[in-house]
């Protein structure tokens, strides 16, 4: 019977070990791998384009400017990403609100941003780099 219980905890102790630990997935498919500063530029499919930079906080939202250099305005960017890059984002510029959902792709490196929002069949397309910390 000793030999049995021994036996028996041990096979559960592995068990537990083997379901155990970390996970070893990484940060995949969540949002804190976007996490950080980024600048870069955007273009319009209305023929308009600018710089902007955004910083993504940890819990997936984002805010920054937003310059368009067509029409000499500043404004904001801001919105809400999740682990997949989808994002809710808004840019205010120029007394306009343009609200709408976009997804954004980040390199194997981590270091570029890639990414677009559909705003009332205006596509707005961004290329950004990873700003240092």
């Amino acid at each position: 019977m000793k030999v049995w219980i021994v036996l028996f905890s041990v096979i559960v102790t592995l068990l537990l070990i083997g379901c155990g630990g970390s996970g070893g997935g990484g940060k995949k498919n969540t949002v804190e791998r976007f996490q950080g500063p980024f600048s870069g530029t955007w273009s319009s499919s209305n023929s308009q384009n600018g710089t902007t930079s955004i910083v993504i906080q940890s819990d997936g939202s984002f805010e920054g400017t937003f310059y368009n250099a067509t029409w000499d305005l500043n404004g904001t960017i801001e919105g809400q990403i999740v682990g997949d890059g989808s994002f809710e984002g808004i840019i205010r510029i120029g007394g306009s609100t343009y609200s709408g959902d976009g997804h954004f792709t980040l390199s194997s490196d981590e270091l570029d941003l890639d990414g677009s929002m559909a705003y009332s069949g205006i596509t707005f397309t961004f290329d950004f780099s990873r700003d240092s910390m």
